[in-house]
């Protein structure tokens, strides 16, 4: 009778353990509520300018009957954030419904999907995922999942979002020469993310990037006809157009002036356009809507 009793009690144990697992796993969290972070926007006309923003998340807010944690952008408040499932979504006021921000739910071939402020009833594909899904080891010794694009720079990382900025993506991009960047993104106080591109991971004064012979910008983006890639020096360049596998969709020489780009063959979603010469490359999204 005690061998039956012991041998029950034990495997009570187990399941319980197994069971503790597994909600564990099932509600692990992707995006940290103690996140903050900084966004540097520069200039393609004007090398002198430079401005940090600072976002941090502070305190709870219930909206209904979800709770979310408060988003300040230089201490005045921006929009709240919530996660579910490993999905963040943003809360805008000027914007009745939550925006799907982010997906860190990745498994290989999967196809990652968000929302943008522009088109809120359909969603854009923001990564097609591979057979593998590279990592990265952060400032804090940890090893976070990312993603790569053919050029092998990093341009998401599961948990902090887009290097270029958290909302890259969710918005439209200006067409004034304004380039965006993650600096540094800290968790619970702790720096885990800082951008090697300027010193002190942009504490203090601003180092920015410099600009080479292959300096451009793209506008209107997004578009949905007819998009202008305008270059400032004088330089023989290639310009290609991937998607999201990598596949090459355009590509022709061009010079410095405007260039346009018709876009009735390229179906709605999100692109890279690469410039190149001898010597270097740059990249920049284009979301075709």
């Amino acid at each position: 009778m005690k061998k039956n009793f012991k041998f029950i009690y034990m495997r009570k144990i187990f399941l319980i353990s197994i069971l503790v697992i597994l909600c564990t796993v099932s509600f692990a969290q992707f995006f940290d509520m103690r996140s903050s972070w900084s966004i540097i926007e520069t200039n393609l006309f004007d090398d002198s300018y430079g401005v940090v923003r600072t976002y941090n998340i502070e305190g709870d807010t219930i909206i209904n009957d979800l709770t979310y944690g408060k988003l300040f952008c230089d201490n005045v408040y921006y929009c709240s954030l919530r996660e579910s499932g490993g999905r963040v979504f943003a809360k805008f006021q000027e914007i009745e419904t939550d925006l799907l921000v982010y997906d860190f739910n990745w498994s290989p071939n999967d196809t990652l999907f968000h929302q943008v402020s522009y088109d809120l009833d359909s969603l854009y594909v923001q990564a097609i995922l591979g057979e593998s899904i590279d990592s990265v080891l952060l400032m804090d010794g940890r090893y976070y999942k990312c993603l790569k694009n053919f050029l092998g720079e990093i341009t998401i990382i599961s948990g902090i979002g887009d290097t270029h900025g958290f909302f890259y993506s969710t918005f439209e991009l200006p067409t004034n020469g304004s380039k965006f960047s993650m600096i540094r993104f800290s968790i619970g106080g702790v720096l885990v993310y800082c951008n090697s591109e300027y010193d002190n991971c942009g504490e203090g004064d601003v180092n920015e990037i410099t600009t080479n012979d292959l300096a451009f910008n793209v506008f209107p983006n997004p578009a949905n006809q007819v998009v202008t890639i305008e270059f400032y020096h004088d330089c023989f360049k290639k310009i290609e157009v991937y998607d999201t596998k990598g596949i090459v969709v355009y590509s022709r020489f061009m010079y410095n002036g405007m260039n346009h780009i018709d876009l009735d063959e390229l179906s709605k979603g999100e692109y890279i356009i690469v410039v190149s010469n001898s010597d270097n490359k740059l990249s920049a999204k284009l979301i075709v809507k």
